[in-house]
C-alpha cells in the first residue's frame, strides 16, 4: 500500500474519533461526510518496488476513496493538485459542497494535506533549480533566505455548517483561489495576482484591512518569493490606516515546505492563532530581508511568540503554487482565554486593586518595626517575590536575592595570572589602557604551551577559569569568580616567542584574549 494512503487513514481516523466516529461504529452507520486530500507529487509511484505494488496500490485518486471505503463515507470524495497551494485549493472546494444545505446536506467535511519524501529525484531537481536551501532551512525573511527545505507529514481539520459554538474552534470566514495567468514564467509569483485573491477573500469575509491581528504568508524561504508576497500584502493594507500593528509570520519555518501539504498546517496555525490570541513566532530569523518593502505598512515580522492582545481577532493564510495557483482563507475566532494581556499589565493591575503593604509595629523604634514592602533603598539587581494575599486584599514583598556587587567597583582590586610557566606562582597583571582591562606578557616554553588560571587579589576563593578543562577557545564562556577552579586555558605557540593576554572585566561581563606579541615591540 502507498504510504501515504495509512497515513491519511491514521490521521483521518484520529479526526473521527474526535467526533465519536469509530471503525466499528462506521461499519454499521453509514457516515454522509465528505474528505479531500491536497498533494502535490507522490513518490511512492516512481521509486522501484515490487509488482504488487503497482495498480491501484499507488493511484492518487486512492489517497482519498480508501478512506471512504474503509469508514463507509458516501459524501464526496476527491484528491485535489494545484502543486504547494493544494490542501487549502482542496478544503475551499469543500466550503461550496458543505454550504449546499438544500439537496446534499453533508454532516462534516475532513480536509486534509500530505507530503511525503521517498525519492531523491524531487532533491536534485529544486536544487538544479535554485530552489532548495543549501542549509535545509525555510530562513523566511530572514537576510540570508536562499530556498526552501522540504518537509513531510500529513494533517487536516473538520469543518461543519453551522454557528455552533459549543463545538467549533474557529471560523472559517472566506477562502478565494485563484491563478496568475500570464505572468513572467511559469513559476514566477505575480504579485498582481496574490493581491487579486486576496481581495476576493476580503470581500466574501466583509471585513476591513484593519481588522485583521495575523497574517500567516507562504514564506517559503526564497529571494524572489518573499518580497513578491510581501508586496502585495503591503499594498491591500496600505489602502487603510491601522490602530495596531499587523504581525506578519510563517509556518513553514518550523515545519519546512510540506509542498501540496504545506498549506494544510498553516491553516491549523491560523486556527490555534485566533483560539489563544496567540502570534506565532518566525525561527531563524535574525537580520530582516532588505528587499522587503515596509514603506507605509504598518506591519511587524514576529520573531516572538506574543499575543494581539485582543478576545476575539481575524488571521489570514495565503497560499502559492509555483504553478501560479493562489489561494487565501481567512479565519475569525474568540479566544479561549479571553483577553490576553502581558504578564506585567496584568500584576499592575492587581497590585492597584489591593491594599499597601502592612506596617506592624512592635516596639518605639521603627527600626524594629516589620514591614510587608520592599527596602527603601532598592538596588539594580535586587530580586522580590510578590505575594498576593485576594482574601485580605494585601500584598507582601519577600526579598529572595541581593544584588551582586560589581566585580569592577573595588578601586584596590587587582589580578593575577598562574600556570606551569611560573610554577603557578601569582604574577600581578598590569592595567590596561581600557578601564576594567588587565594584561601580561608571557613568554611560550620550549614544549610550545602552557597553560594558566586568574586569581582577583590573591585569593585563592576568587578565582577565574574557563567552563571546561584544558580549553583553547578565547571564546568560551568563563567561571568566577570561584574557589578551587581547576580548569585552565591552554595555549599553542611557538617556542621562545611572546603571548600578550588580555584580561577584561566590568561589572558582570568578562572576556579573555591572547595574541603573539609582534617582533619589532
Amino acid at each position: 500500500m502507498d504510504p501515504m494512503q495509512r497515513h491519511i487513514l491514521e490521521v483521518g481516523a484520529q479526526m473521527l474519533f474526535k467526533m465519536g466516529i469509530t471503525k466499528k461504529f462506521s461499519n454499521r452507520n453509514p457516515q454522509h461526510g465528505s474528505i479531500s486530500v491536497g498533494l502535490d507529487k507522490d513518490d511512492w509511484d516512481v521509486i522501484d518496488k515490487p509488482p504488487e505494488a503497482q495498480g491501484g496500490q499507488n493511484v492518487q485518486a486512492i489517497v482519498s476513496n480508501r478512506f471512504s471505503f474503509i469508514f463507509n463515507m458516501r459524501g464526496p470524495n476527491y484528491v485535489a493538485d494545484t502543486a504547494c497551494s493544494a490542501a487549502l485549493s482542496a478544503t475551499h472546494l469543500a466550503k461550496f459542497m458543505i454550504s449546499d444545505r438544500k439537496y446534499d446536506k453533508l454532516d462534516f467535511h475532513l480536509g486534509l494535506g500530505i507530503h511525503q519524501c521517498f525519492s531523491p529525484g524531487p532533491f536534485i531537481g529544486c536544487s538544479q533549480s535554485h530552489m532548495a536551501s543549501p542549509i535545509g532551512r525555510c530562513l523566511t525573511f530572514n537576510a540570508s533566505a536562499s530556498g526552501y527545505m522540504r518537509g513531510d507529514g500529513c494533517s487536516g481539520m473538520t469543518l461543519k455548517w453551522g454557528d455552533l459554538p459549543e463545538e467549533r474552534e474557529a471560523i472559517w470566514r472566506a477562502s478565494a483561489v485563484g491563478q496568475n495567468g500570464r505572468s513572467a514564467t511559469l513559476t514566477a509569483p505575480n504579485g498582481l495576482a496574490q493581491e487579486e485573491v486576496i481581495w476576493k477573500a476580503i470581500r466574501e469575509a466583509d471585513i476591513s484591512t484593519p481588522e485583521s491581528c495575523v497574517w500567516n504568508c507562504h514564506g517559503t524561504g526564497t529571494s524572489l518569493g518573499d518580497p513578491i508576497e510581501v508586496g502585495a500584502v503591503r499594498k491591500v493594507h496600505s489602502k487603510a490606516q491601522r490602530q495596531t500593528m499587523l504581525a506578519v509570520v510563517t509556518n513553514k519555518t518550523h515545519t519546512g515546505h510540506l509542498e501540496g501539504g504545506a498549506a494544510m498546517t498553516t491553516l491549523i496555525a491560523a486556527v490555534l492563532q485566533v483560539k489563544k490570541s496567540a502570534v506565532t513566532p518566525i525561527g531563524h530569523f535574525k537580520q530582516l530581508n532588505p528587499h522587503l518593502e515596509q514603506a507605509s505598512f504598518d506591519a511587524y515580522f514576529n520573531s516572538e511568540l506574543s499575543t494581539y492582545k485582543y478576545g476575539q481577532g481575524i488571521s489570514h493564510v495565503s497560499s502559492f503554487g509555483f504553478g501560479g495557483t493562489n489561494g487565501h482563507v481567512i479565519f475569525w475566532g474568540q479566544s479561549q482565554l479571553g483577553v490576553s494581556q502581558d504578564v506585567k499589565t496584568r500584576v499592575m493591575q492587581r497590585l492597584k486593586k489591593m491594599a499597601v503593604p502592612e506596617v506592624r509595629v512592635q516596639g518605639n523604634s521603627p527600626d524594629e518595626w516589620e514591614y510587608d514592602g520592599p527596602d527603601a533603598e532598592i538596588k539594580p539587581g535586587d530580586r522580590y517575590t510578590l505575594r498576593f494575599n485576594p482574601d485580605e486584599a494585601s500584598i507582601k514583598f519577600v526579598k529572595e536575592e541581593v544584588a551582586d556587587t560589581p566585580e569592577d567597583e573595588g578601586e584596590e582590586d587587582f589580578y593575577s595570572i598562574s600556570g606551569d610557566f611560573n610554577d603557578w606562582a601569582q604574577d600581578h597583571m598590569e592595567d590596561g589602557l581600557v578601564p576594567g582591562s588587565r594584561t601580561v606578557i608571557v613568554e611560550v616554553p620550549p614544549s610550545g604551551s602552557f597553560q594558566f588560571r586568574l586569581t582577583k587579589n590573591d585569593d585563592s576563593s576568587q578565582c577565574f577559569a574557563p567552563e571546561y578543562d584544558r580549553c583553547t577557545k578565547m571564546t568560551s564562556p568563563i567561571v568566577g569568580p570561584q574557589s578551587d577552579l581547576s580548569n585552565v586555558w591552554l595555549v599553542n605557540a611557538e617556542p621562545g616567542s611572546q603571548i600578550k593576554i588580555d584580561f577584561f572585566i566590568f561589572k558582570r561581563h568578562k572576556g579573555i584574549m591572547w595574541m603573539p606579541v609582534p617582533v619589532d615591540e
